[in-house]
């Protein structure tokens, strides 16, 4: 073979598919996974989020037991005693409440037809209508005042209240009139539902007596600069006052007024304040 035929050979096409094609995918595959690993590595080393992260919860580490049993004492807020006290509180002040409201419409006489409706239905079955007062129209009472004074429970659902109220009456002839403070029993049964009756017709009862009390004593002396400061203290500016007498014991002013309101009728008061109350005032 000449020299010239020699070189005419593709040499390096023969080199390249001499090799084999195996080798080289593989060499390049690892290549690729290699480069994506370090790729992957250097961007969680330099890159982070730019969100603040919450900072880490407290977490106790106390265990909880593992036993089920209840302790043996455990703390009582209410006690059944209290719980029934509270009950009795509350039946008590809805009997106070009824027998307030039976006194008003029992001792109102005004031919009013709903209130006889009224009072027939509290009372007990079968007291006579022509033994009750309502449907005259004669003379007229009216109930100034009620206000219980003592709840008694006699029995489990049976109260007996007091209750002391004083009348207005008046008749065709007779301006109206008030009468003196007086008082009577008011028994009554209440219902599983909260609801109220009376078991008899109301008892006159007596009204508590007064207790006895030191005799009252007038204050000495001139008048102090006291009917001002009084006022001031009272926030009575609009109303007359007159001052009568005053007294200076241990550092405080016993001051007497007469204070007469609008009407012009004038009554009694008695007020302490401090010795040097009202000296800032011109």
């Amino acid at each position: 073979m000449t020299e010239e035929e020699l070189e005419s050979i593709p040499w390096s096409r023969l080199l390249e598919e001499g090799r084999p094609r195996g080798n080289r995918l593989i060499y390049i595959a690892a290549g690729a996974i290699i480069l994506f690993a370090l790729a992957a590595i250097a961007a969680r080393t330099l890159w982070r989020p730019s969100v603040a992260e919450p900072p880490p919860l407290a977490v106790s580490m106390t265990t909880a037991p593992t036993t089920t049993s209840v302790p043996a004492a455990l703390p009582v807020l209410f006690s059944e005693a209290d719980l029934m006290a509270a009950l009795d509180a509350e039946s008590s002040r809805a009997a106070a409440a009824f027998a307030e409201w039976f006194v008003y419409d029992f001792f109102t006489v005004d031919g009013d037809p709903n209130a006889i409706e009224a009072v027939a239905e509290a009372l007990p079955p079968g007291v006579p209508a022509d033994l009750l007062p309502h449907g005259s129209t004669d003379k007229v009472t009216y109930v100034e005042w009620a206000r219980s004074a003592r709840v008694t429970e006699i029995s489990a659902g049976r109260f007996e209240v007091l209750v002391m109220f004083r009348t207005v009456s008046a008749d065709p002839d007779t301006p109206y009139a008030r009468g003196r403070m007086r008082a009577v029993t008011v028994p009554m049964q209440m219902s599983g539902s909260g609801g109220f009756r009376l078991t008899e017709l109301p008892a006159p009862a007596f009204v508590p007596q007064r207790p006895d009390v030191p005799t009252w004593e007038s204050p000495l002396g001139p008048g102090a600069a006291g009917p001002n400061a009084a006022a001031t203290a009272l926030s009575w500016r609009d109303t007359a006052f007159e001052g009568l007498e005053a007294e200076l014991i241990d550092g405080r002013w016993r001051l007497l007024f007469r204070n007469a309101l609008e009407s012009g009728t004038a009554w009694p008061f008695l007020i302490e304040l401090p010795e040097d109350f009202g000296k800032s005032e011109p």
